[in-house]
């Protein structure tokens, strides 16, 4: 049988201490970065049920950079012809607006009755 030197175990004590502190570390990043992309799915699931509100508000107070930067972020194209204004939404706000339409497909729940608008989608309209 061999036996562990007290020089041996000290450098192996060392590198797993040193070791786990890396892990640890690394776990502490994930999971802020996690958080940090669910707070922002959160933030921009908000942003898309009160951009009207916010985009009127902006309007009111003549903050024509702030309702710029709304709609460069919500959309991607949009056009005007003939009175008649066509949309395409940034790909972010493309997948919250499918995922609200698939959400609220169906009108009513299983009991028959109409279900309340938890989800809405806006379009704007001149």
């Amino acid at each position: 049988m061999r036996k562990i030197t007290k020089a041996f175990y000290d450098q192996k004590f060392r590198q797993y201490t040193q070791e786990k502190a890396d892990i640890v570390t690394s776990i502490e990043k994930h999971t802020k970065a996690k958080n940090s992309h669910f707070d922002l799915g959160i933030n921009l699931y908000e942003l898309s049920q009160k951009a009207k509100e916010i985009y009127l508000k902006a309007k009111e107070c003549h903050l024509l950079e702030e309702q710029r930067q709304l709609i460069s972020l919500v959309f991607t194209n949009m056009t005007l012809n003939e009175g008649i204004l066509a949309y395409q939404y940034s790909p972010t706000f493309n997948l919250i607006h499918n995922a609200v339409v698939e959400t609220n497909g169906s009108e009513s729940d299983k009991s028959g009755r109409i279900r309340s608008k938890n989800f809405r989608t806006c379009k704007i309209t001149r």
